[in-house]
């Protein structure tokens, strides 16, 4: 198997030195070239801090752990190297799009400057690559609106301009974070198949942010599911759909509409734990209607791998104290399709 393009080990973000805020809490995962992997969870789950701390983009806090794009660490690389790659390697599309531009200047100079700062491009050269860009992102005569001000782009034409910045540099890893968010659901639509249509046709790797289910799921072919700055699950798209294996991600599932099926909504009961000071054990113990006291309050949950196809199939992961001895379990929970993989800090290894 390949090495992957993006490698995230331990990751952890915090805010403040005195008292400290851990927006993102030891989380890992790898990234290979063609792959596209989604991040899911409620506002607040540490997601949108998570990828900009891959790229150095937190200033006001403190990233630790290992970040390594192609091999080469970026946790504590220079503002110089930092730049390089997000121009060139991974190209970085925000929620507000609009917000992404500076409104004095045009849309399409703003584009041309992006494309010069990462190739070696005459300005006339690098103008026809913009409106190019601009074409390929579906704008409209984009060579007419190329000397146009963002606050004359509609919001999904102003989202489509962003991601022709974002491609500038001719990335080999597309982050999207919130892309669709605020925004109307044919809009929303007509980015989701152009994620779809770049994807396939530059063949990039794409790490797609959303608290969207809905989205994620159309786009992505992993899924890690994020709760208070930690991943409580991963697997594949059809195993956290058809099989989710934390309380959790079975509830937000059902929180989520369904065009396709008339059903009473369930909202997740209680709030999200604030980062600052989040409860003991496992974080979702507070809301899970699974919770055993004495045990999900305790000890940090383990990670425990389910045997869903095979070898080559997808590892689908979960943290819950649910597949221990020390939880009476019922029907959440099915011990005997969990392999252990290692405790979490402080927690026991159960038996199967």
């Amino acid at each position: 198997m390949s090495e992957p393009l993006l490698r995230v080990e331990n990751l952890r973000t915090q805010f403040g030195r005195r008292d400290p805020l851990v927006a993102v809490d030891g989380i890992s995962y790898d990234l290979r070239a063609g792959e596209t992997l989604g991040i899911v969870g409620e506002s607040g789950a540490g997601k949108s801090v998570s990828v900009r701390s891959l790229v150095g983009l937190i200033d006001d806090g403190e990233v630790a752990g290992s970040v390594e794009w192609r091999g080469e660490e970026l946790v504590g690389a220079k503002p110089r190297e930092l730049r390089a790659v997000r121009g060139s390697g991974i190209g970085m599309v925000f929620q507000n799009a609009e917000a992404a531009f500076d409104p004095i200047e045009t849309v399409g100079r703003q584009i041309v400057e992006a494309v010069r700062a990462n190739r070696d491009l005459s300005k006339r050269d690098a103008r026809t690559e913009a409106i190019d860009l601009l074409e390929e992102v579906g704008i409209g005569d984009p060579a007419g609106r190329f000397d146009d001000y963002p606050h004359e782009y509609s919001g999904g034409m102003a989202q489509r301009a962003g991601i022709a910045m974002a491609l500038a540099g001719e990335p080999d890893l597309l982050i999207a974070d919130e892309p669709t968010t605020g925004l109307d659901v044919s809009v929303q639509a007509g980015i989701v198949d152009l994620f779809r249509d770049l994807v396939a046709e530059r063949d990039m790797s794409l790490l797609l942010i959303s608290h969207d289910l809905g989205v994620v799921s159309q786009l992505c072919e992993r899924i890690m599911v994020m709760y208070a700055g930690r991943i409580v699950e991963r697997g594949s798209r059809k195993q956290l759909l058809d099989s989710p294996r934390h309380p959790y991600t079975g509830a937000f599932l059902r929180s989520v509409p369904d065009v396709d099926v008339r059903k009473d909504l369930e909202p997740i009961g209680g709030s999200p734990p604030s980062l600052d000071d989040p409860p003991a054990g496992c974080r979702f113990h507070p809301r899970c209607p699974a919770a055993e006291a004495g045990v999900c309050d305790g000890a940090a949950p383990p990670t425990v791998s389910f045997e869903d196809g095979g070898e080559d199939a997808e590892r689908h992961e979960a943290t819950c104290h649910g597949y221990t001895d020390a939880h009476p379990g019922g029907d959440a929970f099915d011990r005997e399709a969990v392999e252990w993989i290692e405790p979490a800090d402080g927690a026991e290894r159960g038996e199967r």
